[in-house]
């Protein structure tokens, strides 16, 4: 869990915070800095809508292609 806070730029105690939901609906299994993916399906219908966004950029990104740009604007 050190690693995946360091990555997120979170403390430790908020990746085992975050993960209870999951873990609770039986999503994903964590233990000891291991987290396991139980339900795959379920834990991509429980993300946010920006995950389907983020997989397709790295797949493409995978294949070769071009990364596709994305206009961001600020809320007024």
């Amino acid at each position: 869990m050190n690693f995946l806070g360091h990555m997120l730029g979170v403390r430790r105690v908020g990746i085992t915070k975050a993960a209870r939901a999951p873990q609770g609906r039986k999503l994903i299994c964590y233990s000891r800095g291991d987290i396991t993916v139980l339900d795959r399906r379920g834990l991509e219908a429980a993300a946010c809508p920006c995950y389907e966004v983020v997989k397709d950029v790295h797949d493409g990104a995978q294949v070769g292609h071009a990364m596709p740009r994305m206009r961001i604007s600020a809320a007024a």
